[in-house]
């Protein structure tokens, strides 16, 4: 059934009867639904799933959500399906456009079987009967190529780059993207993606998070090694967490601070991580964001009960 829905989607815009829509799109939110879609079939295999937004991403786009989430869906679903061990790392990246336009670059790099280079251009053909076995092989029946199309619809491209044995790197481009206007939300640096500073939209949630703790009342005191060991063990490993969204390791590194927060009877740590370790199972990117940025705080949080 899902080959036939993909034959009858690649008619239908091979007969130009599929046209982009444009809706308000949160770049974070798209990686997020994405990362979600998938994030039970990477743990099954054991795989690492990275999301990685580079700096100077607009927050909110104007795009066609369905069918950039589409062309996603099918490249990570192709790369989960041959990756055996290591992992998939989604990279959003952009170029600079005329005026208020960008230039969006997705890549979904895997460490799987490869593509011969002789196979490249099979991956992305049409369904044609001598060469479904070989499409079959690298990317399904067609999805590669209903996503080829998708792009080309948007005016943009996909490429792949790929060696056997170690690999692929498949890049979406789609250019002419318009930033939204009326929803452009920047950060201070006037950048967006996973190491963004707070905004100043982000000020009333920041409140609300630090009350949170702050209601965390400490029966016992806390152990002056604690800090030692948050400064020196987990506060170098923050900006690589944040810029790199590797669930995994977020996961553990909140399992990690949980436990810490137990065997030192700190009730505002253990609730800390327990936060983060709930959004990094759900795959929340946004929240997982924000939760991390909001470490140093807790530090800090720590630091002055002990003064107290």
């Amino acid at each position: 059934m899902s080959i036939l829905n993909d034959i009858l989607d690649l008619s239908k815009i091979e007969a130009g009867k599929v046209v982009p829509r444009c809706e308000l799109v949160s770049t974070q939110i798209l990686l997020n639904e994405i990362g979600g879609l998938f994030k039970d079939h990477v743990k099954k295999k054991g795989l690492l799933f990275a999301v990685e937004i580079k700096k100077g991403v607009p927050l909110f786009i104007m795009a066609d959500k369905a069918r950039i989430r589409q062309i996603l869906f099918n490249i990570i679903g192709n790369a989960v399906k041959f990756t055996g061990k290591g992992g998939i790392t989604l990279t959003l990246d952009k170029e600079a456009g005329k005026d208020d336009m960008v230039d969006l670059i997705f890549s979904v790099e895997d460490t799987g079987v490869g593509i011969p280079k002789d196979q490249f251009g099979y991956i992305f053909e049409s369904f044609n009967k001598h060469l479904m076995t070989e499409t079959a092989k690298y990317g399904g029946i067609g999805l590669l190529s209903l996503s080829k199309h998708l792009a080309e619809m948007m005016g943009g491209k996909i490429s792949v780059k790929s060696k056997v044995g170690e690999g692929s790197i498949f890049t979406v481009y789609i250019p002419n993207v318009k930033m939204s206007e009326e929803h452009l939300i920047y950060t201070e640096d006037g950048t967006a993606g996973s190491s963004y500073q707070i905004s100043s939209g982000d000020e009333s949630s920041m409140k609300e998070t630090q009350s949170k703790y702050e209601i965390i009342e400490e029966k016992q005191k806390i152990d002056p090694n604690l800090i030692k060991i948050l400064e020196n063990k987990f506060l170098p490993v923050l900006n690589d967490l944040s810029r790199k969204q590797v669930m995994n390791e977020i996961y553990k590194f909140a399992t990690d601070l949980f436990n810490l927060g137990k065997s030192m009877s700190c009730k505002t740590l253990s609730a800390y991580a327990s936060d983060l370790r709930t959004s990094a199972d759900s795959f929340d990117i946004d929240k997982i964001s924000k939760t991390l940025k909001f470490f140093p705080y807790i530090i800090n949080s720590i630091k002055s009960h002990q003064k107290s």
